[in-house]
C-alpha cells in the first residue's frame, strides 16, 4: 500500500504547488480511502474549507426537513467514501435536527457504513451527552445502539491507521503548504474584518456600511450591491425587483451558520443585513451550535417556532454576548419568559410575545427585563390561567409595561388584572373570533369596561364582516365619547 499512496501524495503536493486545489483534495481523499489515515483526513478537511466546492459546498446545504428523506440523501452522501462525509455525520451526532430512535438508528448505521477511525473518539464524546439530547423513553435504546456501533468500530481499528515514514513526509510538506494558503486567505479577508468591526461599533451610521458595500463589488461580491440597493432606498420598481432577486439567491450564505436554524422566507434584511430571524420548528439542537455566531449582532427581532422542548437552549441565544442589537422576542412559552425575567445581567428587551398556556412562574422573578414595554400573549389566557395572568401583570417582569396585545382574551379578566392602571394601549386581536362577543364580551359592553380605566388607546383587529357588523350597530362605541376614546379598527 506504501508505494501507491506515496504516489498519491506526490501527485497531491504537485496539483497543490500549481494550484490545483481540487486536484490535490481528489488525491487525498483517495489517498484517504486506501488508508483511512486521520492525518490525511484532516488534510483533506482543511484544504477544502479555504474555499468550498464540491462536496464541500454540497455538505453546507440544508438537508430535508422531513426524516426518509434526509436519509436518503444522507445514504447518498457515505455512498461518496469521503472524510468530509464522516465530519458531517458526526455533526448530525452532536447536533440532532430530529428526535425518535428512527434517526438514531439510522445515523448510527450511517457511520458504520462510513467506516472512518475516528468515529470511535466521536462515538464517546457523544455517549457523554446523549442525555441531554436524547429523547427520555428512548434512551435505554439509543445508547445500546451506540455502543454497538463503537464495538464494531473498536474490532475493525485495534490501532488507528498511521502514515509510514515516507508518505507521512509528503503529508507534512502538504500541510506546510495549507497553512500557507490558509494564512494568505485570513491576510485578504482582513480588511472584510475590519470594515465589518467599524459597523459594528456604529450600527446607526451608513457611512462604514457604503464603504463596505463599495469593497464587496470591487470584489464582485453580490453582497456589495444588495447592501448599496437597500442603503439607497429608490423604491422604483427595478431596484426591489433586484434586491428580492439577490435576496432569494443568496440569503442563506449571508446568513452564515445562522441560517441552519433560520426559516428563510421569514428572514428580513435591512441596510444590508439580517434584523428580523425566525427560529424553524424543527431547530433540534443544532441551535445550540450556533448560540455565539457573529452574524446575530444585527438581529433586532427573533421569533422562536417551538420553543416549549429547547426553552434553555433558546435562552442562551437570547443571553448571548453577541446579541448586541436584539430587542424584541416572540413565539415561546412561559418557562423561556421567567429565564428571561431572571437574567443576569438584565437583558434590554423591549418586547416580548408569549404563549400563554402553561401555568406562569414570573411573580417572584427578579426584574431581568428593566426596558420591558409592550406584551403580546399569543393565545388568550384561559379561565384556569386567570389568577396567573393577574399575577403577571403585577410581576417584576411588568413593572414598566404600557402596552398589551392579545389574542380574543377575555377583556374583563385583562382590564381587572391591571390595577396599577400602568397601561396606556391596548391591542385585541379578534380576527380569528368565531363569534361576535369578541373573547367572552359583548361589544355592549366594551365602552363600559374601558370608560373609566387607564387605557388611553384601544386598537381593535377584526375581520372584514366583523367590522361591517360592528358599524351596523355600534357605531357610538367605534367613535368613543367624551369619557372615553374612539376604537381605532384594523381591518385583517
Amino acid at each position: 500500500m506504501t508505494a501507491p499512496l506515496v504516489d498519491r501524495l506526490g501527485r497531491a503536493a504537485a496539483a497543490l504547488a500549481a494550484g490545483d486545489r481540487e486536484a490535490a483534495i481528489n488525491e487525498l481523499v483517495a489517498g484517504w480511502r486506501s488508508s483511512r489515515s486521520p492525518q490525511l483526513a484532516q488534510l483533506v478537511e482543511d484544504l477544502s474549507a479555504i474555499e468550498p466546492r464540491g462536496l464541500a459546498e454540497q455538505l453546507a446545504k440544508k438537508y430535508p426537513e422531513e426524516l426518509d428523506q434526509a436519509i436518503r440523501w444522507w445514504r447518498s452522501l457515505v455512498a461518496e467514501n469521503d472524510p468530509r462525509v464522516t465530519t458531517y455525520l458526526h455533526g448530525l451526532l452532536n447536533a440532532p435536527p430530529f428526535g425518535g430512535s428512527l434517526f438514531w438508528t439510522q445515523i448510527f448505521a450511517l457511520v458504520t457504513l462510513a467506516d472512518d477511525p475516528r468515529s470511535i473518539e466521536a462515538l464517546v464524546a457523544v455517549a457523554e451527552r446523549l442525555p441531554a439530547i436524547a429523547p427520555p423513553g428512548q434512551l435505554a435504546a439509543i445508547v445500546h445502539v451506540r455502543s454497538q456501533t463503537a464495538n464494531r468500530l473498536r474490532r475493525r481499528y485495534v490501532r488507528i491507521p498511521a502514515l509510514e515514514p515516507d508518505a507521512a513526509a509528503i503529508a507534512h510538506s502538504i500541510r506546510l503548504r495549507i497553512d500557507e494558503l490558509r494564512a494568505a486567505t485570513a491576510a485578504a479577508d482582513r480588511p472584510g474584518a475590519e470594515l465589518l468591526a467599524a459597523i459594528r461599533a456604529a450600527p446607526d451610521d451608513d457611512r462604514p456600511r457604503l464603504v463596505y458595500a463599495d469593497w464587496l463589488q470591487e470584489r464582485g461580491d453580490p453582497r456589495g450591491e444588495f447592501i448599496a440597493l437597500q442603503l439607497a432606498n429608490a423604491g422604483d420598481a427595478w431596484a426591489q425587483r433586484r434586491e428580492q432577486k439577490l435576496l432569494r439567491d443568496h440569503t442563506r450564505a449571508w446568513l452564515g451558520p445562522i441560517g441552519e436554524v433560520a426559516v428563510l422566507k421569514r428572514c428580513r434584511f435591512v441596510r444590508g443585513f439580517p434584523v428580523e430571524i425566525a427560529v424553524g420548528p424543527r431547530i433540534g439542537t443544532r441551535l445550540a451550535t450556533v448560540v455565539d455566531a457573529d452574524e446575530w449582532w444585527s438581529v433586532e427581532e427573533l421569533y422562536f417556532g417551538a420553543p416549549h422542548s429547547f426553552a434553555f437552549v433558546c435562552a442562551q441565544l437570547v443571553r448571548s454576548p453577541v446579541m448586541t442589537s436584539l430587542r424584541i422576542v416572540r413565539g415561546f412559552g412561559s418557562n423561556l419568559a421567567d429565564q428571561l425575567a431572571r437574567a443576569e445581567p438584565p437583558l434590554p428587551l423591549t418586547t416580548l410575545g408569549f404563549l400563554v398556556g402553561a401555568p406562569l412562574v414570573l411573580h417572584d422573578a427578579r426584574p431581568g427585563l428593566p426596558d420591558l414595554q409592550h406584551l403580546v400573549l399569543e393565545h388568550p389566557p384561559w379561565t384556569s390561567c386567570v389568577t396567573t395572568f393577574f399575577e403577571l401583570l403585577v410581576a417584576p417582569i411588568a413593572s414598566g409595561l404600557r402596552s398589551l396585545a392579545l389574542q380574543t382574551a377575555n377583556l374583563r379578566y385583562v382590564l381587572a388584572a391591571d390595577p396599577r392602571g400602568r397601561l396606556t394601549h391596548l391591542v385585541i386581536d379578534a380576527a380569528t373570533a368565531t363569534d361576535r362577543t369578541l373573547g367572552g364580551v359583548a361589544l355592549e359592553d366594551l365602552a363600559a369596561l374601558l370608560r373609566d380605566g387607564p387605557i388611553a388607546t384601544v386598537e381593535l383587529v377584526v375581520s372584514a364582516k366583523q367590522r361591517a357588523w360592528m358599524e351596523a350597530r355600534f357605531t357610538p362605541v367605534i367613535e368613543g365619547s367624551p369619557r372615553r376614546p374612539p376604537l381605532a379598527v384594523t381591518v385583517r
